[in-house]
């Protein structure tokens, strides 16, 4: 029975060290593979500051775009604007070549005096 005994013993300190054993190798997959995870979470969070710092240059780049548009659009009415008028120009140039007499409708009040006016009024006179 001793001998039983301490055979089953020995059976169970052999079977302790290979537990052990095996205990250490799992420890160290696990520190790898928990190296691993780490390593992998610093680069997602370097992913993740990456992407952030493009979101925000893409929004500053949108912005920066809509403000040329609006300028661009700006600059568009600004040069319609001045064919306009000069467009008006030459048509009164033009209706003034044809139409020599330039009988405009002006006011009284609006035409410039005559010279004799002006002599008359500079006496004392009235026109």
């Amino acid at each position: 029975m001793i001998g039983a005994t301490a055979g089953v013993l020995r059976d169970t300190v052999k079977d302790a060290k290979d537990g052990t054993r095996r205990l250490e190798e799992v420890k160290g997959q696990l520190t790898a593979a928990t190296a691993r995870v780490v390593e992998d979470n610093e680069k997602l969070k370097e992913a993740e500051a990456k992407l952030t710092e493009i979101d925000s240059e893409a929004e500053l780049a949108s912005k920066v775009v809509r403000n040329m548009l609006k300028r661009v659009y700006t600059d568009k009415l600004l040069l319609i604007f001045i064919g306009l008028v000069v467009l008006g120009i030459l048509g009164i140039i033009i209706y003034s070549a044809v139409v020599p007499s330039n009988d405009f409708n002006v006011p009284d009040v609006a035409k410039p005096p005559s010279p004799e006016c002006v002599q008359k009024m500079a006496n004392g006179q009235t026109c």
